[in-house]
């Protein structure tokens, strides 16, 4: 992997070989640039870093099936439950189905989950911040650019646009208490 440096972000690449030139050489498994930082300017989240993402999917889902609303409210990634979903409930499927309604069009049909694409922020592999505050990021995918902002702070949290994987997402949650370590109960002596 090498690092190209620019002026306002550093994108992380790969060495060898562009998504294009894998696809060319189907004997070189293409993996996507793993960045690890060690402390210093990166880890901080002063600088911005891109990413490669790379769809689970061979191809991006054919154009028919993105035109038909039906197929929006469906799950391509999760068709069925598990089976520790409910299990014995006669209504398993139908309620699997309305935990996560228009799957398919968060993540494939305004989406780009099913395309390559580079994502450029300060924290491109999570959707918070990990010390609180603001994210942001950017999802380029040829002349397209998706923005994502998130905010969190003492249990309030927002996000809006488009996540780590393509997928798009709203959030907004109140009160929300901040997650901390279980500790052993006191004991009364």
């Amino acid at each position: 992997m090498i690092l190209l440096a620019g002026p306002d972000y550093v994108r992380a690449a790969p060495l060898l070989q562009s998504p294009k030139a894998a696809a060319e050489n189907a004997s070189t498994p293409q993996t996507p640039p793993t960045v690890y930082f060690e402390g210093g300017e990166l880890a901080s989240g002063k600088a911005v870093v891109a990413i490669e993402h790379l769809p689970k999917w061979q191809k991006p889902f054919p154009l028919y099936k993105k035109l038909d609303p039906v197929w929006w409210l469906a799950n391509a990634d999760d068709p069925t439950p598990p089976d520790d979903y409910k299990p014995g409930n006669p209504m398993r499927k139908m309620a699997w189905y309305l935990r996560n309604p228009f799957h398919n069009l968060t993540f494939y049909v305004i989406g780009i989950a099913d395309k390559p694409f580079w994502r450029i922020g300060p924290y491109p592999t999570q959707t918070t911040n990990p010390k609180g505050g603001w994210n942001w990021a950017i999802c380029e995918r040829k002349i397209l650019h998706l923005g994502f902002v998130d905010y969190q702070k003492k249990g309030f949290q927002f996000y809006a646009g488009w996540r780590t994987g393509g997928n798009f997402g709203l959030k907004m949650n109140f009160g929300q208490a901040a997650k901390s370590k279980k500790t052993a109960p006191k004991s009364n002596q």
